[in-house]
């Protein structure tokens, strides 16, 4: 038992053990799909600043003011109007209130903002961390951005470490070759295993015994 332990811990024995592989790429398109998902936040401000929006005339307009600073300070200005008036006096913010008092507030305000920007972000990133895998290497996305961003969105095959297609047929041909190397290695390994040494010493018992009863 102790033979048995002591093996399990050796560096041979953590070569079986899965490895995480091209995590600096997963990382780099997690975070940038969980930018680009963060702009989704748009939608919950057209939401939040709806009657605002609908002042202006064309759709033109309306696009215009959705995305430009004007639309920060009404929502600011509505947000003031959430505040308990012992901060504020004339509609103006006179004493700081406490931080889960302007959360608050500023939650009643841009609530819709907040969640589809928080929806967009987590969603971006389980995204990119989950295809990001197909650019292979992390380097591929500096010295192949425009291969690497093809495979990651699928418009090509998934790259290996060295930028290189991997195709249907060299995915399936790879774990074979891989099984065909565990196999021809084997037995040198299991020879010096006490599981090896068990097996041998109870087929010699069994064939004793075989011998006695013929």
């Amino acid at each position: 038992m102790i033979m048995q332990n002591v093996q399990d811990t050796t560096p041979e024995a953590k070569k079986d053990k899965p490895v995480e592989k091209h995590t600096g790429s997963k990382l780099a398109f997690a975070a940038a799909f969980a930018t680009v998902g963060a702009k989704i936040s748009t939608i919950g401000t057209a939401i939040d600043a709806a009657d605002l929006l609908r002042d202006e005339p064309t759709f033109k307009e309306k696009m215009k003011l959705l995305f430009s600073r004007k639309i920060v300070a009404k929502l600011e200005e509505r947000k003031i109007e959430h505040i308990p008036e012992e901060y504020k006096r004339f509609g103006q913010v006179i004493k700081k209130p406490p931080v889960g008092v302007e959360l608050n507030a500023m939650f009643k305000t841009v609530k819709w903002t907040m969640i589809t920007g928080i929806v967009g972000t987590v969603a971006g990133a389980a995204i990119g961390w989950v295809r990001g895998e197909k650019a292979g290497s992390a380097k591929n996305i500096v010295k192949h951005p425009i291969k690497a961003v093809k495979a990651v969105f699928g418009f090509s095959e998934p790259l290996d470490d060295n930028a290189q297609p991997i195709t249907q047929a060299s995915a399936q041909e790879a774990p074979a070759t891989a099984k065909a190397a565990q196999a021809q290695d084997a037995p040198a390994d299991e020879k010096s295993s006490p599981n090896w040494q068990a097996r041998m010493a109870k087929n010699a018992t069994q064939q004793a015994e075989t011998s006695r009863s013929m």
